[in-house]
């Protein structure tokens, strides 16, 4: 089974995760997306994809330059809850280090932090490893987020923006 999957590639939200789903579409809309893979959620049913995770920084950073690795669950940025800040993510990151991220986002899944925000939030169901991606950094003058409701209340009544200098 293959575990990584490329933005060229056709996007399914249950191996590219709703965020890289939307990078995805993004990138094939045209916009200036930052080179990225998605590591599948069946990936962490294995025990090495250091491999094919080396193959992929390959295509995406010759050069060995930095990437985040970032959550993309099918319960972030969905129409119920954000999930904002619950899953972790990881900035900087180094070519031989990503494979220890990718699974710590995975643990990160299974935290006390996320059953009780899925409780507060009303979801149900079996907590699951969610896709990871895996995007080549861009040194920003100035990042941030926008919620069109509240990420933490869910207030739709309520638009959320932060920006900070440099990377988020």
């Amino acid at each position: 089974m293959k575990y990584i999957c490329f933005a060229g590639e056709p996007a399914d939200a249950n191996r590219f995760g709703n965020k890289g789903l939307r990078l995805a579409r993004l990138a094939r809309s045209g916009f200036n997306v930052p080179d990225f893979f998605v590591v599948t959620p069946e990936a962490f049913s294995t025990n090495n994809i250091q491999c094919e995770i080396a193959d992929a920084m390959q295509h995406i950073c010759p050069d060995g330059t930095l990437v985040a690795v970032r959550s993309s669950s099918l319960e972030e940025d969905g129409g119920q809850s954000s999930f904002a800040g619950q899953l972790d993510s990881f900035l900087n990151v180094s070519g031989k280090d990503i494979a220890m991220r990718v699974a710590d986002v995975w643990r990160s899944a299974f935290s006390e932090r996320i059953r009780s925000y899925r409780q507060s939030q009303g979801l149900e169901g079996d907590i699951s490893a969610p896709a990871v991606v895996v995007q080549r950094m861009v040194d920003a003058e100035v990042s941030g987020v926008a919620f069109a409701a509240d990420p933490v209340t869910g207030d739709r009544d309520v638009a959320v923006v932060a920006a900070t200098s440099g990377t988020w």
